[in-house]
């Protein structure tokens, strides 16, 4: 069975980094891991992805989330053939559905639509642990500035990203089977804990910890 794993966070909260070593501790221990970005992993998505995140992209709020949904959707439905062709036990996803109620919320976007898009995630692909990494607007905005590009929702500043990262902890105080992790410490120091709430949630990792020395 294919155990589904999302890292939630706000630009920069370090789902990449953090995500390729959770993604390396579990192969340690024995575990196929497949670890991508739904929205950029289909056909439509590989496309696109890059495109509707740039400053030229001309968005709103309702549109940005429709859009993000349709990729994530299209993304998933490939990240469950490739992880049964090639027998992963693991998929860990950056983002999912949680980043619409964030970002939605800071943007404006209508909270029925919000909850109708989720829906319509939640039907395509069932997760079972998501972990919001949780790291301060000021902070993800320092490095950010410190990489050569960046996309039109970083542009937005330190008080914006604020905003999400608030809202982000938020809601996923109110779902249940979501974790959060105090993301503003080294990239090994986040997956030490969050490779804690693997094994917590899952008995046969409880050798997680040890792999990450």
């Amino acid at each position: 069975m294919i155990r589904v794993v999302v890292l939630e966070g706000i630009n920069a909260a370090g789902k990449s980094s953090v995500g390729a070593l959770v993604e390396c501790a579990l192969q340690k221990v024995g575990h196929r891991c497949l670890r991508v970005d739904p929205a950029g992993f289909g056909p439509l998505g590989q496309s696109l992805r890059e495109r509707i995140v740039q400053p030229q992209f001309e968005g709103n709020p309702e549109l940005d989330a429709i859009l993000f949904t349709a990729l994530r959707a299209e993304g998933a439905k490939k990240v469950l053939d490739v992880a049964s062709s090639e027998q992963q036990t693991f998929v860990l996803l950056e983002r999912w559905s949680l980043a619409l109620s964030a970002y939605g919320a800071v943007d404006g976007a209508r909270p029925e639509l919000i909850r109708e898009l989720r829906i319509v995630l939640a039907q395509i692909l069932r997760v079972d642990l998501t972990v919001l990494l949780d790291v301060g607007g000021q902070m993800a905005f320092d490095r950010i500035s410190r990489t050569a590009s960046h996309n039109r929702f970083e542009m937005r500043g330190a008080g914006y990203l604020e905003r999400v990262a608030s809202a982000y902890r938020f809601f996923a105080h109110q779902e249940s089977g979501t974790a959060v992790v105090d993301a503003s410490r080294s990239p090994e120091s986040t997956c030490e804990a969050v490779c804690r709430q693997l094994a917590a949630r899952w008995g046969d990792l409880v050798g997680i910890g040890q792999a990450l020395s």
